[in-house]
């Protein structure tokens, strides 16, 4: 770690290394050592790895003959003092930071540690960290010796922890011992007894002194030996990256898998529009575990060369201070984000004369935000619609009208094809809504272990986004609704039936409906409508809460608001009629 301005340096950054240093570990592997050894092979593991990822022939993507790491590695060696990464962690007075050389001998020290812990490329390591430096260590440290990443959103709960890790097979994984709220720590620890494949925990903690990641990796010692073995296991732009889970509408998270090829195109595609450099400062606020923090917070600051800053709590004054100190350039997030921002200048002044570019996605953009934004911040608003699954496939310019920000997601952007079709597959005019389908060359290459969905999800060569919209004369993508069952609230997607079929458990609860009810900072928020067995009978929504937590559900899949009825809409045919629930809740609101 460098000094920051002559301050004094941070707090250690803590850590807790797993394997033969922490009690319980399965195997008892010995760690230390400067060279990769031979740790044995788990048979079982391999024969999955090879089956699901190396046997597979992934569909190749319009890219290139090199891949982030490649970028990564180019960087530690013609600019290794320059700084790469600055991470704000709350309740710190000084960011850690870190340049270009430093993270390449982490990255090095810690590949070669996941090497000793028996991971082998092609397999997944898991990590569930917040925004921080250790989340583009694990990331680089992961793809260096050719396995593939798998970062878990640090909101996830037990259930869906579980559910990744057993899904992966990852035999390590990285996260926090605590945080104010939780303990990772100890729910990791309880999967590691209940899955027979995670067999090593990397735990950070920044209240044990002595224990940072730092110096659990002083002791490997990166020999020329090693760093040529490490160089053999570079992957190929084609290799599958990292998967990233994706709630989905089936009761069932989506394992989408991207290649270096697609994911620097979902990224790349985008440059152009928002007149991204090497001189550009990248401010995250996101969570990095997300598709858009994970792109534009750590992908493209990578292959652009421009320096990435990491705030790990969402706090919107001291995003305004980061601003202001670090000199940011650009942002992504959803309008929440930027609305509390604006508030917050509203309250304390800071110099954000730096600020230029705020991308917005994720949920519509309010009016009138377009206007604060560029009040109050100094940065233009600019909309962007995208997924997972292909990264940013619209976004506005810089030359677009407020209104036409306000009222559109902008125009596709490079590589991306964008059409609107009824619901038989054919297209429809312009000015017509309808189902939006793309190419993109930025499309992920798979589902991992769902072929089926993988293959339904497109016709004819166009993936089916599950979105409704419309596209004008101009080329302006406008979005106008959503064919999926889920609620965006900002700007995750909540996995509603998944939710309902847990509350249908509560034996008071014979049915049960949840829609997305409009929410001024969030987008939306999830209204659960019950009818109960027994009619007349009260159901409190602190009795669903206290259910779903003790089931380990995320706290941000909750419902925040309940009532009870005495039946739900529903078609001829039985289904229920989730817009008349949504519109009678919103008349209701009104009223």
């Amino acid at each position: 770690m460098r000094k920051r301005r002559g301050s004094a340096m941070p707090a250690p950054l803590m850590s807790e290394l797993s394997g033969s240093l922490e009690p319980g570990a399965k195997d008892g592997r010995p760690r230390g050592g400067s060279t990769v050894p031979p740790a044995p092979v788990n048979e079982s593991r391999q024969m999955d790895a090879m089956t699901a990822i190396k046997a597979r022939n992934y569909p190749k993507r319009e890219g290139r003959a090199s891949t982030t790491l490649d970028d990564f590695l180019d960087l530690a060696g013609s600019r290794p003092d320059d700084i790469a990464l600055v991470s704000y962690l709350a309740g710190r007075p000084e960011p850690a930071t870190l340049t270009y050389g430093r993270m390449a001998e982490l990255v090095d020290r810690l590949a070669l540690r996941l090497i000793e812990l028996g991971v082998r490329p092609r397999e997944f390591v898991s990590f569930q960290l917040p925004n921080r430096w250790e989340f583009a260590i694990a990331h680089l440290a992961t793809i260096r010796i050719g396995a593939i990443s798998n970062a878990i959103m640090p909101i996830y709960g037990r259930r869906e922890v579980r559910f990744m890790l057993e899904r992966t097979k990852s035999r390590v994984c990285i996260a926090l011992k605590r945080t104010p709220r939780t303990e990772p720590g100890k729910m990791l620890a309880e999967l590691r007894d209940e899955l027979a494949t995670l067999e090593h925990l990397i735990l950070i903690d920044d209240d044990e002194p002595g224990l940072s990641l730092e110096s659990q990796l002083a002791g490997v010692t990166v020999q020329k030996a090693a760093r040529t073995d490490l160089d053999r296991l570079r992957p190929h732009p084609d290799d599958v990256e990292a998967i990233l889970f994706s709630s989905g509408t089936t009761g069932e998270p989506k394992a989408i898998l991207h290649s270096f090829n697609s994911i620097y195109r979902a990224t790349a595609n985008s440059f152009g529009a928002m007149g991204m450099s090497s001189r550009d400062v990248v401010l995250m606020s996101s969570p990095l575990g997300h598709a858009t923090g994970f792109y534009f917070g750590l992908e493209m600051p990578l292959i652009c060369g421009c320096r990435m800053v990491f705030q790990d709590m969402w706090n919107p004054e001291e995003m305004l201070r980061i601003i202001e100190r670090e000199r940011v350039t650009w942002t992504m997030g959803t309008a929440s984000f930027a609305e509390d921002a604006c508030d917050a200048a509203e309250r304390i002044t800071y110099d954000t004369s730096s600020f230029r570019c705020f991308v917005c996605g994720g949920a519509p953009i309010p009016p009138k935000l377009v206007g604060r934004t560029s009040r109050l911040l100094g940065a233009q608003l600019i909309p962007s619609w995208g997924m997972t699954e292909a990264g940013i496939t619209t976004i506005g310019r810089f030359t677009d009208s407020p209104e036409r920000r306000a009222s559109s997601a902008g125009k596709p952007v490079d590589g991306v094809e964008v059409r609107v079709v009824d619901g038989a597959g054919d297209p429809l005019p312009l000015c017509t809504s309808g189902h939006l389908q793309l190419r993109a060359t930025g499309q992920h290459v798979g589902l991992f272990m769902n072929d089926e969905l993988y293959a339904a999800s497109f016709q004819d060569g166009w993936f089916n986004t599950g979105d409704i919209g419309e596209i004008d004369e101009e080329g302006y993508v406008r979005i106008v609704g959503r064919s999926k069952d889920i609620v965006i609230r900002g700007g995750e997607n909540i996995p509603i039936i998944e939710i309902e079929n847990l509350i249908r458990d509560i034996p008071a609860v014979k049915e049960v409906a949840i829609v997305g009810v409009p929410d001024a900072r969030l987008g939306e928020r999830c209204h659960a409508v019950l009818v109960p067995r027994v009619p007349g009978q009260e159901i409190s929504l602190k009795e669903v809460v206290r259910h779903l937590e003790a089931l380990g559900v995320t706290k941000q899949y909750w419902p925040e608001y309940l009532t009870v009825a005495d039946d739900l809409p529903r078609t001829a045919s039985g289904k229920i009629q989730r817009f008349v629930i949504r519109n009678q809740l919103i008349t209701t609101d009104n009223d």
